[in-house]
């Protein structure tokens, strides 16, 4: 079994995360939503299991970001 690490949301990234759930929901299909929810989770999978695949923030250089779609960064 790999080694993986822990993710922390922030209150920030949880409200986020929630109003982006909601628009999705009431903006899009079903569909549309479980495909979102499907790539975040694998995304967040890929950061547990490797924190420094993705690059360093242009903002904060303790924070990594990585684009999940092309409205969504991470």
């Amino acid at each position: 079994m790999k080694n993986t690490y822990e993710i922390f949301w922030s209150e920030r990234s949880k409200s986020d995360l929630e109003n982006i759930l909601n628009y999705l929901d009431n903006n899009w299909t079903e569909k549309e939503t479980r495909s979102f929810i499907q790539k975040l989770d694998k995304r967040i999978n890929l950061i547990s299991l490797n924190p420094l695949l993705f690059p360093v923030s242009l903002k904060k250089s303790n924070v990594r970001r990585s684009v999940l779609t092309k409205h969504t960064t991470i």
